[in-house]
């Protein structure tokens, strides 16, 4: 069983806040925000990767289940030697600038004893986002976050008229 702690967003919300409420001018430089970011987006990630599944992606087929008991992997969905994991959180590919975050899987992650021969975790992960899409349930933890920020600072904003 993997547990992972769901990320509470504290952090990423009181970032974004800041950010919203900064002068246009100096809110087209996102780049400390995107650096606060990361921490609770990696966390997000990797609460994708664990038992809660919070991604709702579809139950392992039964001949793939039985395969990973074989050779003693865990039951969840996505994680077998932890590789793919590791290319999505720890070892993720970031980049951050003033206009964007990136976050992409490191294709070169090691991969030792995987089950599919001549694989690269690169070739692993396009094959798995492709049935199980790896990043939606960050995407609506950042979605909530930026929502979350943009509605207290018009909430301030309206309280201010």
């Amino acid at each position: 069983m993997i547990i992972e702690q769901a990320p509470n967003s504290k952090t990423s919300l009181k970032a974004a806040q800041e950010w919203v409420g900064t002068p246009l001018h100096r809110s087209q430089d996102a780049q400390g925000l995107y650096e606060q970011l990361v921490p609770e987006l990696r966390q997000a990630v990797a609460y994708g990767f664990s038992d809660a599944n919070p991604n709702n992606w579809a139950e392992l087929s039964p001949g793939w289940l039985d395969e990973k008991r074989e050779r003693g992997w865990p039951e969840t969905i996505g994680v077998a030697t932890g590789a793919l994991k590791r290319a999505a959180t720890v070892n993720a590919q970031i980049a951050v600038t003033k206009t964007h975050l990136t976050w992409g899987i490191n294709e070169n992650e090691s991969s030792p004893g995987h089950g599919i021969d001549g694989w690269t975790v690169g070739d692993y992960a396009r094959d798995f986002h492709a049935v199980r899409p790896i990043f939606k349930s960050t995407m609506a933890f950042l979605r909530s976050v930026y929502k979350k920020a943009a509605q207290k600072w018009l909430t301030e904003q309206m309280s201010n008229v």
